[in-house]
């Protein structure tokens, strides 16, 4: 058992989110951190579940000793943020967000969570990020998580 702080992984259910387990194992690699890995879908991907691509992102989670939590919510953002304060997380591994309004969800957290690194697999360390167009105001869930 480490005594570091882990860290989290966040994914979704795509095939192509095994690719960046690998920014997770890498990033656990370095500092000897554990990895835990996060998967929040939405509330009504529970009644018709990519099965394959769940089956295959547990077996990579136990193929590389992590262990993965799936949570249904319509907040991703926010379930991330609590989850790794609850866990203690150091730092956060996301992929890049392909949404095409709102708020990127890297932003969301690192606003959540200002003292947690979050990581953009596949984005250059220190690469400056475009800023995100506000198409609503920012409520309670944009508020560091204390």
């Amino acid at each position: 058992m480490s005594l570091l702080n882990p860290i989290l992984l966040c994914v979704t259910a795509q095939r192509s989110s095994a690719q960046f387990l690998e920014a997770g194992l890498s990033a656990a690699a370095q500092t000897g951190a554990p990895l835990e890995i996060l998967c929040v879908l939405p509330p009504n991907d529970a009644f018709a579940p990519d099965y394959d691509a769940l089956n295959e992102l547990q077996r990579l989670a136990e193929a590389s000793g992590a262990r993965v939590s799936i949570y249904y919510d319509d907040t991703p953002a926010v379930v991330a943020a609590v989850f790794a304060k609850h866990i203690g997380a150091s730092q956060i591994v996301v992929g890049a967000s392909r949404r095409p309004y709102g708020r990127p969800f890297p932003s969301l957290l690192q606003e959540m969570l200002p003292h947690v690194s979050v990581t953009v697999a596949g984005e250059p360390p220190g690469e400056p990020r475009r800023p995100a167009a506000r198409f609503f105001s920012a409520g309670p869930a944009s508020r560091a998580i204390a």
